[in-house]
């Protein structure tokens, strides 16, 4: 057998692993794809609690994974961001997505609690507390929100991060 048959098989066996590695990759994908979105085609995560005995809970950033020290891109306005809330006691709850520096002015000095991170196994937020006296203005009077609902039972709302110009709270 001649050095370049030799060669040709090596390269070729070599692409054979390589397209092994993309097609089961691509496979997991797929099946990540279908088993851990919704009807609507929103990936979900689950049900977990977030409590706060102040006005609201924010945050200032959302977590995607995405690591910006490794050159990644922005991802604003790529996806779409559905929050589904549901009050522990049955009381009226609102839900709103609006710029950070937005609703920084709109909670001014009231009593509140920013989600800082959230630890998935075990499932756990960890919050900064943020202590004030003031009682801000129902929320429904303020003209920030990219999107907002209000009300009893299960409150959904979507929208992009670039929408609402940057993290969302």
């Amino acid at each position: 057998m001649s050095a370049g048959k030799i060669v040709l098989i090596v390269v070729g066996s070599l692409g054979l692993i390589l397209g092994l590695a993309l097609a089961a990759g691509g496979g997991l994908v797929l099946v990540a794809q279908s088993a851990f979105r919704d009807a609507q085609g929103f990936f979900v995560s689950g049900t977990h609690p977030f409590a706060s005995e102040g006005y609201a809970i924010t945050s200032q950033r959302i977590d995607l994974g995405v690591n910006p020290e490794r050159g990644a891109s922005q991802v604003g306005g790529v996806f779409t961001l559905r929050l589904r809330v549901a009050s522990s006691d049955g009381k009226d709850i609102w839900i709103g997505i609006a710029p950070s520096s937005d609703v920084d002015s709109y909670l001014g000095s009231a009593e509140h609690d920013e989600v800082t991170d959230v630890s998935l196994h075990p499932y756990r937020p960890t919050y900064r507390h943020v202590d004030g006296p003031a009682i801000p203005a129902p929320p429904a009077r303020a003209p920030i929100w990219v999107a907002n609902d209000f009300g009893q039972g299960q409150r959904t709302v979507s929208g992009t991060p670039a929408a609402a110009g940057g993290p969302s709270s």
